[in-house]
């Protein structure tokens, strides 16, 4: 699924490096990335949190492609 949101991220915003130099110019864009960064990273912890739990209960990652980030 992430190769598909991928190709579909890079069929319309091409070199995402550019792109993000380019809306990070506009004041407005970078309050509301400030704002949606802060959301994701406190969301990528409780994410990481949760995969630790599940591999302490001997679980593994259920795609093997992701090394101990599921």
């Amino acid at each position: 699924m992430s190769k598909d949101i991928h190709e579909f991220t890079m069929e319309r915003t091409g070199d995402l490096d550019a792109y993000f130099a380019k809306m990070m110019k506009d004041s407005i864009f970078r309050q509301a990335y400030a704002v949606e960064e802060n959301k994701m990273a406190s969301a990528l912890t409780l994410l990481k949190a949760r995969g630790e739990i599940w591999r302490s209960k001997g679980n593994d990652c259920p795609d093997r492609d992701v090394d101990k980030t599921c």
